[in-house]
């Protein structure tokens, strides 16, 4: 394997963020969760495309599952929506003092 192909298929957590769109610390996140695999080289953490891909296909069935199934709303729900809008409840502090001066 050529150095230009391992360049290729290896990306660092910058450039992961970037291809997803997301922050450098969503990348760790995923990585600690053992949600997206990384490798070390050399002490730098490196993912590889094909589990970006595969990432990204799980978190797209994800998203088409819960478009096709959306959860039933249970009785709870249906009750409250269908009720009497609930009035807000203020909350007041009192003052502290000091008796002491």
């Amino acid at each position: 394997m050529s150095t230009s192909t391992v360049n290729s298929t290896l990306l660092s957590i910058n450039e992961t963020a970037a291809f997803l769109s997301v922050s450098r610390w969503t990348i760790h996140r995923l990585c600690n969760a053992g949600i997206l695999p990384k490798i070390l080289i050399a002490g730098s953490p490196k993912i590889l495309i094909s589990d970006i891909e595969d990432y990204v296909s799980r978190q797209r069935e994800a998203a088409l599952r819960d478009v096709v199934r959306p959860p039933a709303a249970s009785q709870e729900t249906v009750k409250r929506s269908v009720g009497r809008p609930r009035k807000p409840t203020i909350k007041t502090f009192a003052a502290t003092t000091n008796p002491s001066k």
